[in-house]
């Protein structure tokens, strides 16, 4: 509760908040190898530089927990826990948001999972 007032004062005086999670490189280990289970694409070129970035060099994936198409070993993974974290802070920030700032929050995005292409090979197999 205190970590998402501070992160919705943040956003009320800045308009933006910057946060970091420090994730043990097990952990990281164990999410990467899960990641090799999804299937990657490429953001729409138009949409892009507002969805990630400007100068991306990324794929990504959108996963669904919800969904019976998620891998087992992605499911039962650490991207699961991150997943959840997100929606609690999400939840957490809800009612701030709309007191605060006028905005309504009714849904949110799936978990993003995005990856740096290997090199200039990989990022031709998946053409924007």
């Amino acid at each position: 509760e205190i970590f998402a007032h501070e992160v919705m004062q943040e956003l009320a005086h800045k308009g933006y908040c910057v946060t970091h999670t420090i994730v043990p490189k097990d952990v990281m280990s164990h999410m990467y190898e899960a990641t090799q289970q999804l299937k990657f694409n490429r953001v729409p070129s138009e949409f892009e530089p507002y969805y990630l970035g400007r100068d991306s060099r990324e794929k990504m994936v959108l996963v669904d927990f919800d969904s019976s198409d998620v891998p087992r070993a992605v499911a039962e993974s650490p991207l699961a826990a991150q997943d959840r974290q997100m929606g609690s802070l999400c939840e957490a920030l809800t009612a701030g948001l709309e007191e605060e700032l006028g905005i309504r929050v009714t849904s949110r995005t799936n978990l993003m999972v995005r990856q740096t292409f290997a090199d200039d090979d990989e990022e031709e197999e998946f053409p924007a």
